[in-house]
């Protein structure tokens, strides 16, 4: 399936809310109703997109590199 003007979506979210909400049913489907893979993922995304940030401004020589590195 590609990206035409032809192309409709059957499905119609008429809010935010809606969005939000198939967002979250299919997510915690993915990780199987597993609270300890929710916190698991949370962490990993901490990791992955804000300790880059704190190592950036950290102020060391090591970590600011390594930082900065990261968030490039």
């Amino acid at each position: 399936m590609g990206v035409t003007r032809a192309s409709v979506s059957l499905r119609e979210y008429k809010s935010f809310a809606e969005i939000r909400d198939l967002i979250a049913r299919t997510a915690f489907t993915q990780l199987r109703y597993s609270s300890l893979m929710l916190i698991a993922t949370l962490i990993g995304l901490f990791a992955t997109y804000w300790l880059p940030w704190i190592l950036f401004f950290a102020g060391e020589e090591p970590a600011w590199v390594l930082g900065s590195t990261a968030a490039s």
